[in-house]
Order: structure tokens, then sequence, then C-alpha cells
């Protein structure tokens, strides 16, 4: 699925016997009443437009082993949080600290590398979630107006209503800002790897690190996993280091394009957005009570 479609927010309400109902289970509700996204099992409210949903994602490298392990680090809520990283670098000057003993001029090379690293990850760390505070994305604001719409349908049981509901929420959605979407032509002419590096030219994996931040923080695990004792940690200390500053320039970069992408909107117009959905929702349903309840929805 295109970044296009993703960010039209398209939300179509079908029959419950449809065959490309989303296949979410609500709690309390039941499965959900949207439409599938095309090659999903699953709306965009509930992961159709996330490559964790779907087979042919974009921005997900496949791994005959660790794949579940990747796709957690790729799709986590916290992907671009340096904080985990910073612990580590600690970490790693704790145990040298411990073992070095009467060396410690020795290893002050290391030591002090290490201690600025963790000072470049600190600021980054720091700009990077003072920025997300903020802005929003954009795919919250879907899963804010499905959780409306759903609350919405406990009380206007007539279809028509909500389908005319469905359809101003989806104007209001569309009138954000939209991220293009395309293939890039190649400058390479490859007889045999032609077919599969177009599949990398699509302008929504060019854009996007996200798999490689996941590839990079699997890499790190990896090794401190292996690491059985302190002498194993002292010996990979380079190599996750830099490990480490590769993803902090990889999670900066991250959000830089995500801004400059239109992926995040300002929380301004957030705010703005939910004031006008309930305006559009009361112009649908005139019960004060039900307007109440739905409006919890956007808590």
């Amino acid at each position: 699925m295109s970044l296009t479609d993703i960010h039209r927010f398209v939300i179509t309400r079908v029959d419950e016997s449809h065959p490309n109902r989303c296949q979410a289970v609500i709690s309390s509700r039941g499965q959900c009443w949207l439409k599938a996204v095309e090659g999903s099992k699953y709306c965009p409210c509930h992961g159709g437009n996330q490559s964790a949903r779907d087979k042919n994602n974009l921005f997900r490298y496949r791994l005959a082993s660790h794949q579940t392990r990747l796709d957690e680090f790729s799709d986590s809520t916290s992907i671009k949080s340096l904080r985990d990283e910073i612990a580590i670098l600690r970490f790693l000057v704790q145990k040298r600290l411990e073992l070095v003993g009467n060396d410690l001029l020795l290893h002050s090379g290391v030591l002090s590398r290490l201690i600025l690293q963790i000072n470049s990850l600190a600021v980054s760390c720091a700009k990077v979630e003072h920025s997300l505070d903020a802005v929003m994305e954009k795919n919250d604001l879907l899963l804010l107006s499905h959780n409306v719409i759903m609350a919405a349908r406990k009380f206007a049981p007539d279809p028509t209503v909500i389908d005319k509901l469905i359809e101003d929420v989806t104007a209001m959605m569309d009138r954000l800002h939209r991220v293009e979407s395309g293939t890039a032509p190649s400058n390479y002419k490859l007889a045999k790897w032609g077919d599969e590096l177009s599949s990398y030219l699509s302008q929504e994996r060019v854009v996007s690190v996200r798999g490689e931040i996941g590839v990079l923080r699997l890499l790190i695990e990896e090794k401190l996993n292996k690491c059985k004792d302190a002498s194993d940690l002292l010996f990979e200390t380079n190599s996750i280091s830099t490990l480490v500053t590769d993803v902090e320039k990889l999670v900066t970069s991250c959000h830089r394009l995500e801004v400059s992408m239109g992926l995040l909107v300002d929380k301004d117009v957030a705010l703005e957005f939910g004031q006008e959905l309930i305006l559009v929702v009361g112009n649908h349903i005139s019960d004060s009570h039900a307007l109440v309840e739905i409006a919890d929805a956007l808590l």
C-alpha cells in the first residue's frame, strides 16, 4: 500500500458478510466493520497500512531468521527514542570501570570516547523528543477518527447516517497534506537484478529508514546477547558503540524525513482537527448524552 493511500485515510464501511471486511476484533464490539486495505486482512485503523500486516511491505527486510524480532524493532512505537542506546553506552562505561582496576589511564581513550558518545546521544535524544512533543502522527488521527465513528455507530443505527459521517471524516483527512508516491527511475541497467532492484526504488521505501534502524538494533542486541562475561563486553565495546552511533544518525534522519514528508502534523493542527471532528459528529447526531460519550473517544 502506498503512502498516498495511507494518508488519504479512505474509510469504507462494509456489510457483515463482505469478503474484504477487516479481520480485527474489537473488545465489547466484535469484528471491525470497515473494509480491509487491498492486500491485507485489516483496515487502515487496524494496521492495514502497516508493514506488519502487509506481506508485500515496503519498509522491512526479509530474513531467514530473526524476522519476528526485527519486525518488533521496526514497528516499535518508540523507534525514534534513543534512551536505550544511552543506557547501553552507560552500561559499557560501568563495566569497563569495574574491570580496569589500577589501569584506568590505559582505558582513558575508550572511556572518553564512550562518554562523548553519551553526550551526543543525550543531545540528539532531547532534540527529537522535544520535536515530537509538538507533533502528532497522522495515523494517530486516523485511529482517533475510527474510534469516534465506532462510538457514533451505537447511537446512529441507520447505516446512511454512518456512511455520511464516514464521508465527512474522510474528506477532513483528505485535506491534510498528502505524501506523494511513485517509483523513481533507476540509473542502473541490470540484466539479472533489475526487477528486484525496482522494488527498492518506490518513493515510500526511499524516504523511510525505519527498517534500517531495526536492523542496527537487532545487531546490537545480538552482540550483547553473545557476550557471556565482562571480558566479552570489553572486546565488543568498539563495535557496539559504533552501531549505537549509527542508530543515532538514522533516528535523527528518520525524524527529519518524516517531518519533511508530511507524515507528522503540528499538535495545534491536530487539536483543530479534533474540534472539527466533534462538530461533524454533531451534525449527524443530536443526542447530548451520545455526544458526551463520543467525545470521550477523543481522550
